[in-house]
């Protein structure tokens, strides 16, 4: 029988001997993992700025012009565009003031408009 500091360096030599236990996935594998890449979304809005972590999803959208649920109403502070343009607007159903998308990727709303978005438009 082996005693205890043996049992423990025998357990660190198994795990050091072991394939990883993570790997990186390519964002083709990411996307076959979730249910196949046609069913991505473009965007998702989330509560506060991108340099907060965790942050707090309040939705994500494909096409069309999407009213917020009443409790994500006037809360956006960051976006991530994976596709698409998208227009927001501090009024429901648009209008009022907007901020128009084009570029992909982690932004945060501007001060003029954090925290005021009532609506969302994809427009490509």
């Amino acid at each position: 029988m082996l005693s205890t500091k043996e049992n423990l360096k025998q357990i660190e030599m198994d795990t050091i001997q072991q394939e990883p236990l993570f790997t990186e996935l390519t964002p083709e594998a990411a996307a076959t993992v979730e249910g196949g890449a046609d069913i991505d979304y473009a965007l998702e809005v989330f509560k506060h700025s991108r340099e907060t972590i965790p942050n707090e999803s309040l939705g994500s959208f494909d096409r069309g012009k999407k009213e917020l649920s009443p409790g994500a109403d006037n809360q956006i502070s960051s976006v991530n565009v994976r596709a698409g343009r998208w227009i927001f607007y501090d009024r429901p159903g648009g209008g009022g003031l907007s901020w128009v998308v084009t570029k992909t990727g982690f932004q945060n709303v501007p001060l003029w408009l954090n925290d005021k978005i009532s609506s969302i438009r994809r427009s490509d």
